[in-house]
């Protein structure tokens, strides 16, 4: 048989323990590197334990994870009571990341009138809410109020603090000096259509925020980015998203943070991810 004709037969197909060994790495590599990439929209993570539904109610949850580069913080600038606050590590709390981008902070609230609200909130209907000054900043950072609770604003600190609720609503609005390991209590009797800023009239960095609604429907996402609001009535209802740098949170077809979800009983509503563009956090 000449050399013509053996190199025009066909070579038979391998099979796949002869590929050679760079092809099976590189394989190996896109597999391991797509576990990573879906990994990223959905961690692994304890599995949390439903919560359970109220009769004709649903849960809503979701994630909120940033898209793009952030500007870094600028440091805080100690100005008052230097001695103490150099050392409580003070730092810009405006934008709060995790490892893997998520995004703390965002609130998210019903912005409709719930037709009802189930049996299961009437333990909290009259709770106390707490706001600390903690190490010359407020904990938590967000606070959710509704306007049948009382806040309580306790100063766990050696110094005064001079808090300020810079509220939408004059009935909300007030400044309290608060001495050193003392607290006050304080209703706050009308809504809020926004999270409002609390500041610290002696230290210019402190700076929170109390969202106050007439119903218990509100969240605040966590150091993971989720959130989770229970026992929501069945229908659809429209819902909006706030973030203090960004003030709406529009994303997708979302329109001045605000979007609708159908809620049916027995069931929750998962948003999945949602990616932040990282320009719509970043300072003017």
């Amino acid at each position: 048989m000449s050399q013509a004709s053996s190199t025009s037969q066909k070579r038979p197909r391998r099979r796949w323990y002869q590929y050679s060994l760079r092809t099976l790495l590189g394989l190996v590599t896109l597999a391991v590197a797509a576990l990573v990439a879906w990994r990223f929209y959905y961690p692994l993570g304890p599995r949390k334990k439903e919560a359970p539904y109220a009769q004709g109610c649903g849960h809503l949850r979701g994630r909120f994870i940033v898209k793009g580069d952030v500007p870094a913080p600028p440091p805080v600038k100690i100005t008052v009571d230097a001695q103490y606050a150099s050392t409580c590590g003070v730092k810009d709390e405006s934008i709060v990341l995790g490892p893997a981008q998520e995004l703390a902070n965002v609130v998210i609230w019903l912005r409709d009138k719930p037709s009802f609200v189930p049996d299961e909130y009437k333990d909290s209907e009259a709770a106390e809410v707490l706001l600390k000054t903690e190490q010359c900043r407020f904990e938590p950072h967000i606070t959710l109020l509704r306007t049948t609770q009382t806040l309580k604003v306790e100063n766990t600190d050696p110094i005064a603090y001079g808090v300020a609720q810079d509220s939408f609503s004059p009935t909300n609005s007030r400044v309290d000096v608060i001495p050193a390991m003392t607290f006050l209590q304080t209703r706050l009797s009308a809504e809020e259509r926004f999270p409002f800023p609390v500041n610290c009239r002696i230290h210019p960095w402190m700076r929170g925020y109390v969202l106050v609604r007439d119903n218990p429907y509100m969240a605040v996402t966590g150091s993971d980015g989720t959130f989770e609001i229970h026992n929501l009535p069945a229908g659809q209802w429209e819902f909006q998203a706030w973030h203090e740098m960004s003030g709406y949170v529009d994303v997708g077809d979302w329109t001045r943070g605000r979007f609708k979800c159908d809620i049916e009983p027995g069931k929750t509503h998962d948003l999945g991810t949602i990616e932040v563009p990282g320009k719509l956090l970043t300072r003017p």
